[in-house]
């Protein structure tokens, strides 16, 4: 059984006027918890990204993440942000189970991220939608309802990598605890 579980939300370039197609989208923030069983959460790590294809943030993005043009502007470009994430990774590595993220985008663009900047990608362990794997558990909810029904409280900004990974590490702490295994 795997000691540990990645719980990872990024954050990407966007607009609101259809101008930005999903496969030149870039990320341009990462943030990641690991959580331990039985539902522990032990260690975060949170780095914004310099896009390079779309460099300017629109201003949708600024107000919908929170993330300044400077913030971006002064981050490590995608291969040095995930060779900092593996090196985060790295004592935990051997343990993890799984990606977690909620829905399929955020291990989608990683991988599309590495392939635009031809670097392998990393996480050879399995990946799990925790929308779609915690219906059977929970029934058909959203993230709001899920956490209203094991009484977690958001917390910090919607649309910001690291405090969405850690509410999201908080619903796989409250569902490991209540019995819940990812296969």
């Amino acid at each position: 059984m795997p000691k540990h579980y990645l719980v990872v939300d990024l954050e990407g370039t966007c607009c609101d006027d259809g101008s930005l197609p999903n496969e030149e989208r870039e990320t341009i923030e990462i943030g990641g918890v690991l959580v331990m069983c039985p539902g522990v959460i032990v260690h975060d790590f949170e780095t914004c990204v310099r896009p390079v294809r779309h460099p300017k943030l629109t201003p949708f993005c600024t107000e919908l993440t929170g993330i300044a043009q400077f913030m971006v502007d002064e981050a490590p470009l995608f291969p040095a942000a995930l060779s900092n994430m593996e090196c985060w990774l790295k004592p935990y590595r051997q343990d993890i189970g799984c990606f977690v993220s909620w829905g399929k985008y955020d291990w989608q663009q990683l991988k599309r991220d590495c392939a635009y900047h031809g670097i392998p990608y990393p996480f050879n362990f399995g990946c799990r939608n925790l929308a779609g794997v915690s219906k059977p558990f929970v029934g058909r909810m959203n993230k709001r309802r899920i956490m209203q029904r094991f009484g977690i409280v958001q917390q910090g900004r919607r649309h910001r990598g690291l405090d969405d990974a850690r509410n999201y590490a908080r619903i796989v702490c409250a569902m490991l605890k209540a019995g819940w295994l990812p296969s």
